[in-house]
């Protein structure tokens, strides 16, 4: 297993209120299964340009559905799975000890 672990910046309207807002520096971690072609300097840029770079410092309800932390590691986790051959795992961290994973498990 390979992981990378990056952070970002950003922010989401809190419930009732257009004008208050709640910013958070997430950490995520992409894991990914076995010894896959890509190295982990690929895997980098991958993460950077499919995740980081549309979501780094910016107000993730403009760009996002839904902006609860499971939303938003699922929509990462489909950023990511056509990108990367052996993805397994993605964990999302909004709040200090507390993560969300998403993970699949293929049956061959």
């Amino acid at each position: 297993m390979t992981t990378i672990e990056t952070s970002f910046a950003a922010a989401r309207k809190l419930d009732g209120g257009e004008d208050r807002i709640d910013g958070h520096n997430y950490q995520l971690r992409v894991t990914v299964a076995g010894n896959g072609p890509d190295t982990i300097d690929v895997l980098q840029e991958k993460i950077q340009e499919r995740v980081l770079g549309e979501l780094d410092h910016i107000m993730l309800d403009e760009r996002l559905p839904r902006t609860d932390p499971g939303s938003v590691a699922e929509w990462i986790w489909s950023k990511l799975e056509s990108e990367i051959r052996g993805l397994h795992e993605i964990r999302l961290q909004e709040r200090r000890g507390q993560w969300v994973t998403v993970s699949r498990i293929k049956n061959d």
